[in-house]
């Protein structure tokens, strides 16, 4: 399987004036990406990056973040994306696990051996030739290193390799039906896995990824979308309740030209479903389960096919997932188990950590810290993690399911469910509720209006009102920070 990067060169040849990325206001087509991408890989060397090197780039809103990338793939060294506001103490304590050894920040470091400012990247290339000699990444070779978001403990290395990332590019394009002259959106951290998928499966595709700095970017997103013609949206489910909330016509803006919309990171609440099947009733509406580690397992196209609200869609093509039990043995149809998952996307470690990365495999399959069920026919369903599992008496409850129902009360902007020790049950549920602007909802009212939809142990003990609720970045509810 070739390499993204072999695949930008050819995309180079076959249409070098196309535009390969947007980041912000700087625009970036094939030829500029290949040639400048040739001549710094040409400079890392020159300054002693080889093969398997580690290189920490500050995710900038730049195209030199998506030059550095490919640069140091067509290195044969490891690209490592940290958050474009990480402090120097941040970096630091990053590097402790990487020992890298080059640095593209804001600030200089002593401590690696390449330490690069970004305003520095144009002028360090000056003298190198775009016919530089390379040679191009094999599959097996690491090529990124993508640090988890951390909402269920501390955050990890994910290794990728060429061939993850190649076998992710195949399988969205494929399941999506991305067109080669796709135009696609988004407005996630472009350290984040999802944005990062964006960005290879355009260049792997010939197509063009636009990449906005902020969720509340929305006003500069519809005009982008107008400017190049956008015919397709990343849009994680938090983004969809910006956008409902803060545009007057919403996406309905843009329904006669986006091909489709794709959404994941987190789940979507049946409220944010039906905004998008009303905003875009031709549109085609994907959302996927998937994770740093297995890339796109599944795709639910939800417009289409109706569904419970926790239904994740079936696998992607040649993807396996099996539903084991506590000894690793298939359950029943209907029953839920542990969700555990093979393909060619899987990643194969996790950062000089082997002894978690030997947990997380039995016989090939990733073992998830997903609960979940597969149902006659054949759709998969996402019930919890199970670290959010609460065991009230012995009954078993997973916060999503009341998230889902408490997502539908009017009034309710946002919530999210944790447990809490109870002297009697064990445990108990607490809801923790963002009111809509102007709402009076009280306590009483969310209860009464759970009542009959959800088992009555389901219905939360505690009920609270604040002012936001806590989420990652890219829009996870952050259940650590309740805990």
């Amino acid at each position: 399987m070739k390499s993204v990067v072999e695949k930008i060169y050819e995309n180079s040849l076959k249409h070098p004036n196309r535009l390969a990325a947007v980041l912000e206001n700087e625009e970036l087509i094939y030829k500029e990406l290949w040639d400048k991408t040739v001549k710094l890989a040409a400079f890392l060397k020159s300054r002693g990056l080889s093969e398997s090197d580690r290189v920490i780039f500050q995710a900038s809103y730049s195209k030199w973040y998506v030059i550095a990338c490919y640069a140091v793939h067509l290195c044969h060294a490891i690209f490592v994306p940290i958050d474009k506001n990480s402090s120097e103490e941040a970096v630091n304590s990053i590097n402790e696990v990487l020992d890298a050894k080059c640095v593209v920040s804001e600030y200089k470091f002593e401590e690696f051996d390449i330490s690069l400012l970004l305003s520095e990247l144009e002028g360090c290339i000056d003298s190198f030739s775009a016919d530089t000699d390379y040679t191009f990444p094999t599959g097996e070779m690491y090529a990124d290193i993508m640090f988890t978001t951390g909402t269920t403990g501390k955050p990890k290395g994910v290794v990728l390799t060429h061939d993850n990332l190649s076998a992710t590019c195949v399988t969205r394009i494929h399941e999506l039906l991305i067109r080669p002259d796709n135009v696609g959106i988004t407005f996630v951290p472009l350290n984040h896995v999802a944005p990062m998928r964006e960005l290879y499966l355009n260049g792997y595709n010939g197509s063009t990824a636009i990449f906005l700095d902020g969720m509340l970017k929305i006003k500069k997103m519809f005009e982008y979308m107008k400017k190049y013609g956008v015919t397709s949206l990343y849009i994680p489910p938090s983004g969809i309740s910006v956008v409902s909330r803060f545009s007057a016509n919403g996406l309905s803006s843009v329904s006669d030209q986006l091909d489709y919309v794709y959404s994941a990171s987190s789940n979507m609440t049946e409220v944010q479903q039906d905004y998008m099947r009303e905003s875009l009733p031709n549109t085609r509406l994907y959302f996927s389960y998937g994770s740093s580690e297995n890339g796109s397992v599944s795709l639910h196209r939800y417009l289409k096919d109706r569904k419970e609200i926790s239904c994740v869609g079936k696998p992607c093509e040649g993807v396996s997932v099996r539903i084991v039990d506590q000894n690793n043995e298939d359950v029943p149809t209907g029953e839920i188990g542990t969700v555990t998952i093979k393909s060619a996307m899987n990643f194969p470690a996790y950062w000089r950590n082997p002894e978690i990365t030997e947990k997380v495999y039995k016989d090939g399959y990733f073992i998830s810290n997903d609960a979940g069920y597969f149902d006659n026919d054949g759709y998969l369903y996402i019930v919890g993690r199970k670290d959010d599992l609460v065991n009230i008496g012995g009954l078993k409850v997973y916060p999503a399911e009341i998230e889902d129902e408490v997502a539908k009360i009017d009034g309710v902007e946002d919530c999210i469910c944790v447990a809490v020790p109870d002297s009697v049950t064990g445990q108990a549920i607490r809801l923790i509720v963002k009111k809509a602007e102007g709402s009076g909802l009280d306590a009483m009212t969310v209860k009464n209006n759970l009542t009959g939809k959800v088992d009555s142990y389901k219905i939360p003990k505690i009920i609270e009102f604040a002012d936001h609720i806590e989420r990652t970045s890219n829009g996870k509810l952050n259940r650590k920070a309740y805990r």
